[in-house]
């Protein structure tokens, strides 16, 4: 009888649920607004928590819905990339828009984070196979 794992969703935080499937955690926004800087330092102790107090070090940010994002909370994910890959694991903004994706182009983020963005072509096919164009990005 083979036995198929189930990914398991836990609130980690009021911000974000984690689901847990395999190795990786896909953690998915509550609440776009939570990305704005009034909720930064919550949300940073809260993502840093998944590192440091559970282990958690293949992160998958779906970021999907994000409009805007404060440079607090681009510091919060360069360092949450940096905590990840010094445990041994990696952080991966996936189904970025386009706009989100210029913004961390003009930043030059992009040279440090790894984004799958998603263009408004594919926009519709998210949850399908290749819905998203994975971006080279260096690590």
């Amino acid at each position: 009888m083979d036995c198929v794992m189930q990914p398991v969703k836990i609130r980690y935080s009021d911000c974000f649920e984690v689901e847990q499937a395999g190795g990786t955690a896909l953690i998915r926004f509550e609440d776009p607004a939570v990305l704005h800087n009034h909720n930064t330092c919550r949300l940073a102790d809260d993502l840093y928590g998944l590192v440091d107090q559970h282990d958690m070090v293949n992160l998958v940010l779906d970021m999907s819905g994000v409009r805007f994002m404060s440079s607090d909370v681009l510091g919060t994910l360069v360092n949450l990339h940096r905590k990840a890959r010094a445990a041994g694991g990696k952080l991966v903004l996936a189904r970025v828009s386009d706009r989100i994706a210029r913004m961390f182009h003009v930043t030059r983020l992009d040279t440090i984070l790894t984004l799958q963005v998603q263009t408004q072509e594919t926009e519709f096919a998210a949850g399908a196979p290749g819905g998203c164009q994975t971006q080279a990005v260096h690590c």
